[in-house]
């Protein structure tokens, strides 16, 4: 995104114009700056290649993600950030149902892979299948339970 910065014509040495809906208080006007955000590369945006969709999970009754909507863009690279515990890491192993392997997790909503338009975490769908499409690498080794002897 770029950004465009107006600073408003100053019509006397020392007050600025005042912005559109902007009143004075006490008749005293107070500089004013004007911030446009532009999406210049929305024109040219690639489409969706997973979308979550009011995507909320559940460990036990703490409600950990709370209605999801995010599209992800094929040939992009997608950021999360956010503080330690605000649910980074649970969204990212909803793509790969790895929370499947824990007692009392729940998946409401859905996390769609697109051309097949597969709902990742349906019940219907075979959490082996979507490990098999869907690769993760992690900071420190995380092998699945029973897969190393």
């Amino acid at each position: 995104m770029n950004t465009i910065i107006d600073i408003q014509t100053v019509n006397t040495p020392r007050q600025a114009a005042k912005m559109q809906g902007e009143t004075s208080a006490q008749g005293s006007d107070t500089p004013s700056l004007s911030i446009v955000m532009e999406d210049r590369k929305s024109a040219r945006a690639n489409p969706a290649k997973a979308a979550a969709e009011k995507l909320n999970f559940w460990y036990g009754t703490n409600h950990a993600l709370k209605n999801i909507d995010l599209p992800i863009a094929e040939n992009q690279v997608t950021a999360l950030i956010g503080p330690s515990g605000c649910g980074k890491s649970t969204f990212l192993r909803c793509f790969n149902r790895m929370h499947d392997l824990q007692p009392a997790t729940k998946y409401q909503g859905a996390i769609t892979l697109r051309p097949d338009n597969v709902n990742l975490v349906g019940p219907e769908t075979d959490p082996i299948e979507v490990r098999m499409r869907i690769g993760m690498v992690f900071q420190k080794p995380n092998p699945f339970p029973k897969t190393v002897f």
